[in-house]
C-alpha cells in the first residue's frame, strides 16, 4: 500500500501532456479457440495449405511462450523498438514505458539491455499488484469475452 500511494503521489500532478506519452504494457494469457494442446486437422492429401484448413490468426503481439526475460526482451526488440523509433521520430520526445515489475522486466538481463537503450526506453514500473493502476487490465475481461462471443 505504501509504495501504491508514494507512486500515485509522484504522478498525482502529470497532466495529460506527460500521460500522453505513457505506452502502457500488459499480458494475460487466453485461448479464443480450444485449449493450449494441438489441433487435429483431418483434411485430404494435397489440402495442407487449403485455406478451409489453416486456422486464422490476428496478431497484436502475441506470444507464445511464458513471458520470461529473454522472450520480453525479443518481443521489445522485435515489436517495440520499430514501432516506438517510428514515434519518437514523428513526436520528437522519447515515450514513457509502463511496465508491472514482473519478473520478466525486472530481471537483471532485462535490466541491463534497457538501461543501454536510454534514447527508446525511458521506463518506468508500476507499482506489484495495482491493475486498477493500468488501464489495459480492464479490456481483458471484455476482450476475451468479445472474442468468444464473435467465434461462436
Amino acid at each position: 500500500m505504501e509504495n501504491r500511494l508514494k507512486w500515485c503521489s509522484g504522478k498525482a500532478y502529470w497532466g495529460y501532456a506527460k500521460w500522453k506519452y505513457v505506452v502502457w504494457s500488459n499480458e494475460s494469457k487466453f485461448n479464443i479457440v480450444g485449449n493450449d494442446g494441438g489441433a487435429r486437422v483431418l483434411r485430404e492429401e494435397g489440402e495442407r495449405y487449403d485455406s478451409n484448413h489453416v486456422m486464422k490468426t490476428t496478431k497484436f503481439v502475441v506470444l507464445d511462450a511464458k513471458v520470461n526475460q529473454v522472450e520480453y526482451l525479443k518481443c521489445l526488440q522485435e515489436n517495440y523498438l520499430p514501432w516506438i523509433s517510428e514515434m519518437i521520430e514523428k513526436e520528437g520526445t522519447t515515450f514513457i514505458l509502463q511496465e508491472d515489475g514482473a519478473p520478466g522486466h525486472t530481471g537483471k538481463i532485462a535490466r541491463n539491455w534497457k538501461n543501454g537503450q536510454p534514447e527508446i526506453l525511458d521506463f518506468d514500473f508500476w507499482p506489484a499488484q495495482s491493475p486498477d493502476l493500468n488501464p489495459i487490465e480492464h479490456l481483458w475481461a471484455i476482450l476475451e469475452k468479445e472474442l468468444k462471443v464473435e467465434d461462436t
